[in-house]
C-alpha cells in the first residue's frame, strides 16, 4: 500500500473508571482465608549466581523456589507475591517458618505466593565493609529479578501457575525486605552506590546475570517487614506502593535514620519510618504499622503479631491488587484521512468495525514484509487506518500495564499499553532498537520520546527480538 498525503494526528483523551473483577475483588478473596487447602510445589530451579563459603571461596549456586497456590481455584489470572527470607545476608532459608507462614497465609487468600533462594555472603562476618554489604544486597536483588523473569517466562510458555504478570509483588523479612525494597527503588545506574558501581556493571547491571534474560523483571508493590533502604533519595514521585511493618526499638535494622552495625559495618540506612514519610511526602502510596516498644521481627513467633502483620499488609495489598485488575475506557480522537493507531486495551472483540466503527472499510493495514490488510487488531501492533472525517472512538476493556512486543529486523509498526510511557523506559535488553528510530506521525513524521495509548509508531530494529513496554510507578 502506498501511503501519500498523510496529514492527520491523533489526540488521546484518557479517562479511566475503575471496575473491579466481580470474581476476584468481592471483599472476600484477598481479604479472607477462603481456601482451606493449598498446593505447594517445591524445589523449582529458576537460576544461578556466584556465592561464597565462609572463607570466601566462590562457587556457582543453583537457585530454587517454592510455589504456594490455593487448591481447587477457578481463577487463572492471579496475583503473584514473592517473599525473601531474613538472616543478615549470611544465613537463612526459603523454608524458614516465617516464609512458610507468609506464603501459606497469602495462598489461602487467593494469591500465588513464592519463597525464593537468594545468594548469601557469609564472609560479612569477618569482612564487614560497606562495599561488601552493598554487594550482598545487590546479589540478592539480581536473584529476585531472575525469579520474576522466571515466572514471566513460564507464563509465556507452560503457564504452570496461573499468574497475572501485571500484578507481581515482592517482599520479605529483614534482609529479604532490604533486598525487595532496594530492588524497587534503585531503578537507574546513577543510583548504584559508588563502592559497588563497577561490580554491578560487570555483573549484568541492575538486571544481573542470575538467569532468564530477555524477560521483564518489574514488580508493582512491596511488602516490607523490618527492612530499610540505602538512601531515601532513591524514592521518587510515582514510585510503586509499599506497606511496612517494623518495631520502633529495632537494633538490627533501624526503624528510622541510623546505622546498621552488625559485623562492624556501620552502614547508614533508612528504615521503614523514613521510607513511609518520604513516600507520603512525594504523594506515593504507603502504609506503616509500628510495633511500639518491639525489636527486630516482632512477628517471628508466628503468634498474634504475625496475625497483625498479615492483616495489615493484606488490607493494603487488597487495594493495590484490585486497582490493578481494572477495566477502563480510552477515547481515541482521529482526523480525516490516514491515522496511525493501536489497540491499548484487552477487549473481547477486536474487529475493526467494533473498535473503530466509523473507519473506512478495508483500510486497516499492518506491516510485515509489506503492508497487510487486516480486519482485527492485536495489542502491541501498529496500524494505518483511514477515516472520512474527524471523530472519536471510545474503547472499553481491561487495562494493560505491560506488554511484550516482537520485532523483526528492519522497520516495524508497534503500539503501546494503556498509559503513556517514555521511550527511555522501554526494556530492550538485547539492544535491538536503533537509536532515534521511533517515529510517530502528526502532520508528518517526528522522532517520538513517548509511546501513547492508542497511537501507532514506526520503530527500526537491528535484528529480530523482543522488547517490553512496562508501566513503571
Amino acid at each position: 500500500m502506498k501511503v501519500i498525503q498523510i496529514n492527520i494526528f491523533i489526540i488521546l483523551i484518557f479517562t479511566i473508571s475503575v471496575i473491579h473483577s466481580q470474581d476476584e475483588c468481592d471483599g472476600e478473596r484477598y481479604q479472607s482465608d477462603i481456601f482451606s487447602n493449598i498446593n505447594v510445589t517445591y524445589n523449582i530451579e529458576y537460576g544461578e549466581n556466584i556465592t561464597e563459603d565462609i572463607i570466601g571461596n566462590e562457587y556457582s549456586q543453583t537457585l530454587y523456589l517454592d510455589v504456594y497456590e490455593p487448591a481447587d481455584d477457578n481463577i487463572n489470572e492471579r496475583p503473584l507475591i514473592i517473599f525473601m527470607f531474613g538472616g543478615s545476608f549470611i544465613t537463612g532459608s526459603r523454608s524458614s517458618s516465617i516464609m512458610q507462614e507468609l506464603c501459606t497465609r497469602y495462598a489461602k487468600m487467593g494469591y500465588v505466593a513464592s519463597a525464593i533462594d537468594y545468594t548469601i555472603s557469609p564472609t560479612l562476618i569477618w569482612n564487614g565493609t560497606e562495599a561488601n554489604a552493598y554487594k550482598a544486597v545487590m546479589k540478592a536483588i539480581h536473584d529476585l529479578k531472575a525469579a520474576i523473569r522466571f515466572f514471566r517466562m513460564n507464563e509465556q510458555g507452560n503457564d504452570n501457575f496461573g499468574i497475572d504478570t501485571s500484578r507481581v509483588y515482592a517482599g520479605g523479612s529483614s534482609a529479604g525486605a532490604i533486598s525487595a525494597v532496594n530492588a524497587a527503588y534503585i531503578n537507574s545506574e546513577s543510583e548504584i552506590p559508588g563502592p559497588i558501581y563497577d561490580f554491578v556493571i560487570d555483573n549484568g547491571g541492575l538486571e544481573g546475570l542470575s538467569g532468564n534474560p530477555g524477560f521483564n523483571s518489574s514488580f508493582y508493590g512491596v511488602v516490607n517487614l523490618c527492612g530499610a533502604i540505602g538512601h531515601y533519595d532513591w524514592i521518587e514521585p510515582d514510585d510503586i506502593p509499599i506497606v511496612s511493618v517494623h518495631g520502633d526499638e529495632d537494633t538490627v535494622v533501624p526503624y528510622a535514620d541510623d546505622l546498621v552495625t552488625l559485623f562492624g559495618i556501620n552502614l547508614q540506612v533508612y528504615g521503614s519510618l523514613i521510607i513511609h514519610e518520604t513516600m507520603i511526602e512525594l504523594g506515593n502510596q504507603s502504609a506503616l504499622h509500628t510495633f511500639e516498644g518491639a525489636g527486630h521481627t516482632p512477628y517471628a513467633n508466628l503468634g498474634s503479631n504475625m496475625d497483625i502483620t498479615v492483616e495489615f499488609t493484606r488490607d493494603f495489598m487488597y487495594d493495590i491488587v484490585c486497582n490493578q485488575s481494572q477495566s477502563g475506557e480510552i477515547v481515541i480522537s482521529y482526523n480525516e484521512d490516514w491515522n496511525l493507531v493501536g489497540l491499548p486495551l484487552t477487549v473481547e472483540n477486536a474487529h475493526i468495525e467494533v473498535i473503530f466503527p466509523e473507519s473506512i472499510e478495508n483500510t486497516l493495514f499492518s506491516f510485515g514484509e509489506g503492508y497487510v490488510l487486516q480486519n482485527t487488531m492485536e495489542n502491541g501492533l501498529g496500524y494505518w487506518l483511514r477515516f472520512d472525517g474527524e471523530g472519536y472512538s471510545p474503547i472499553s476493556g481491561l487495562l494493560i500495564n505491560e506488554l511484550t512486543v516482537e520485532l523483526s529486523e528492519g522497520w516495524n509498526l508497534i503500539s503501546g499499553i494503556s498509559e503513556t510511557i517514555s521511550v527511555d523506559s522501554i526494556l530492550d535488553l538485547d539492544g535491538i532498537i536503533i537509536d532515534d528510530t521511533i517515529f510517530g506521525f502528526s502532520d508528518g513524521y517526528y522522532i517520538s520520546d513517548t509511546i501513547n495509548p492508542g497511537s501507532g509508531y514506526w520503530v527500526r530494529a537491528s535484528s529480530s527480538g523482543a522488547i517490553d513496554l512496562v508501566l513503571l510507578r
